[in-house]
């Protein structure tokens, strides 16, 4: 190798470093506190949890069962007796306007805020 494309490989790892710190810094200014998790079956609203009350709840409704777990301020559905299991295999909501749906069961849950999300400079 030459001496240039060291400077272009360290470059290189040197933006993905500063872009990875960025947006992680930028992750943590949600006020996780004033989240709520809105669990809606069939379209109603059945139950509207905090997000800082950790805990598994179980829904048992018409179309099936689901289970939806809150650790860690992040919620994740992490059982259904649904036949695809896309919603447990969806990644945890911690966000304002992050859902998971269970298509079969008219299962949906969504994060919603009551306060501001502060933004970072790079989001503003």
């Amino acid at each position: 190798m030459k001496k240039n494309d060291l400077i272009i490989i360290g470059a290189g790892l040197l933006i993905a470093l500063l872009a990875y710190l960025v947006m992680g810094i930028g992750q943590k200014n949600i006020k996780t506190d004033e989240l709520n998790v809105e669990v809606y079956v069939d379209g109603e609203l059945l139950e509207v949890l905090p997000m800082d009350k950790e805990g598994i709840f179980t829904y048992e409704t018409e179309y099936g069962t689901n289970v939806l777990e809150i650790h860690d301020h992040k919620a994740s559905i992490i059982e259904a007796t649904c036949p695809d299991q896309i919603c447990v295999n969806s990644s945890d909501i911690f966000r304002p306007n992050q859902n998971i749906v269970c298509l079969p069961f008219r299962f949906h849950v969504l994060v919603q805020g009551e306060g501001e999300v502060e933004f970072d400079a790079v989001s503003q």
